[in-house]
C-alpha cells in the first residue's frame, strides 16, 4: 500500500485537466474538419460512451483491491502472463508522453518559428521530470492550484467573443455518420486518458467511492467544456474558417484585446508541462512495477534522457501532427478501448472467483 494519497477533489482536477490541457487548442481543427457543425454530437457520445467503460473498469478495479492494476494484474494472470499483456500498455503510455511534449512544442514552433525547438523540448522534459519526482501528491496540488487558474483563463478568453456569434454558421446540419464516427472516436482519445491514467493511481485513492464519482464528474465538465469551446469557435470563425487554421482556439484571442493571446499562450503550455508531469510519472510507476523495483525515481534521470534524445531525432518531423487524427483514432481502437474491455472482463471474472 502507497503512503501517499491523494483526495476527490484533487482527482477531479486532475481529471479536467488531463482532458482539457491538450484539448482546448487541437480538438477543434483535427474535430471540427471532420464532423462540421456537428461535433457537439461527436463529444457527447464519445463522453458518453467512454464514461460508462470508465466507471465499469474502475467499479471493478477499485473492488478487486486497493492496489494498482499492474499489482492487480499479477494476481490475476501470473507474472509470466503479465509481462506479455502489460508491455503494450507500457509503451503506449511512454509514447503518449512523448505526444504531449510533441504537442506542446509544435504549438511553440508556431508561435516562435526562430528559437531552438529543440530547446522547448528539454525544457518541458525537465520540467515534467521534476514534478513526477515529487511523487503524486505534489502533482496533484500544484495540478489542483494551477487547473484553476487554466479554466479561469479558457473562460476570460471566450467571453469577450461572445460578441462575434453568429449562430446560423451552426447550419447546415447535416449528420455524416462515418465522419462523425471518426470524430467521436477521436474525441474518445481524451476522455479514455482518464480510466488508463486513475487504475494505476487507484492505490493513491483516499476513498474509492469518492474517487471514481470526482473522476465521473470530471468527465461530465470536461464534455461541458469541450462543447462551450466548439460552440464559441464554431459560432465565430466558421467551420471552413476552423479548416483553414492551424490553432483555431489561439487565433480566437486576435479578436479583440491583444493581450488575450499571451493570457492563451501561458495558460496552455502550463497545461501541457501539468499533463506531461502526470504522465512521466504514470509512465515511471508503470516501469516500476512492471520490473518489481524499489523506487521509480532511480528512473528518473534515464528516462529523462531517453526522451530527449527522441526529441533530438523527432523534433522535425511535422508528419506525425499532420496524421494527429488518424493516429489517434488507431491508438484509440487498436489498444485503448480493446485494452480496457479486456481489462474489465479479467477484473469481473476474478472477483466472481473471489
Amino acid at each position: 500500500m502507497e503512503e501517499e494519497r491523494i483526495s476527490a477533489i484533487q482527482i477531479l482536477w486532475i481529471s479536467v485537466t488531463l482532458v482539457l490541457a491538450t484539448a482546448v487548442l487541437t480538438i477543434p481543427k483535427i474535430i471540427i474538419s471532420k464532423a462540421t457543425q456537428t461535433s457537439w454530437i461527436a463529444v457527447i457520445v464519445a463522453g458518453s460512451i467512454v464514461g460508462i467503460l470508465h466507471y465499469i473498469i474502475l467499479r471493478l478495479a477499485c473492488d478487486f483491491s486497493n492496489n494498482s492494476f499492474i499489482q492487480d494484474c499479477s494476481q490475476i494472470f501470473g507474472k509470466f502472463k503479465i509481462k506479455i499483456i502489460l508491455l503494450p500498455y507500457i509503451l503506449l503510455t511512454i509514447q503518449l508522453y512523448i505526444l504531449i511534449i510533441y504537442e506542446g512544442v509544435d504549438f511553440i514552433a508556431y508561435l516562435m518559428p526562430a528559437k531552438s525547438i529543440l530547446g522547448f523540448w528539454i525544457i518541458i522534459v525537465l520540467l515534467s521530470s521534476y514534478l513526477a519526482n515529487g511523487g503524486v501528491e505534489v502533482i496533484a496540488r500544484v495540478v489542483q492550484s494551477a487547473s484553476i487558474i487554466f479554466l479561469l483563463s479558457i473562460i476570460i478568453v471566450l467571453v469577450p467573443h461572445l460578441k462575434f456569434v453568429h449562430l446560423n454558421r451552426l447550419k447546415p446540419i447535416s449528420l455524416d455518420l462515418n465522419n462523425l464516427s471518426k470524430a467521436s472516436i477521436g474525441i474518445a482519445h481524451w476522455f479514455l486518458i482518464l480510466p488508463n491514467i486513475l487504475l494505476v493511481l487507484k492505490s493513491y485513492f483516499k476513498n474509492n467511492n469518492k474517487a471514481i464519482k470526482a473522476s465521473l464528474l470530471g468527465n461530465i465538465l470536461s464534455q461541458m467544456g469541450l462543447l462551450n469551446h466548439l460552440f464559441i469557435s464554431i459560432t465565430v470563425f466558421g467551420v471552413d474558417l476552423i479548416d483553414a487554421l492551424r490553432f483555431p482556439f489561439y487565433e480566437i484571442t486576435a479578436l479583440s484585446i491583444k493581450s488575450l493571446n499571451i493570457i492563451i499562450f501561458m495558460a496552455w503550455i502550463f497545461g501541457i508541462i501539468l499533463k506531461a508531469g502526470l504522465y512521466c510519472f504514470i509512465s515511471l510507476i508503470s516501469i516500476r512495477e512492471y520490473f518489481n523495483l524499489k523506487d521509480y525515481r532511480v528512473l528518473i534521470l534515464p528516462f529523462a534522457l531517453f526522451t530527449i534524445e527522441t526529441g533530438i531525432f523527432e523534433f522535425d518531423l511535422p508528419l506525425a501532427l499532420l496524421h494527429f487524427i488518424h493516429i489517434i483514432i488507431v491508438l484509440a481502437l487498436i489498444f485503448e478501448i480493446p485494452f480496457l474491455i479486456f481489462l474489465s472482463i479479467a477484473y469481473s471474472l476474478a472477483n466472481k472467483r473471489r
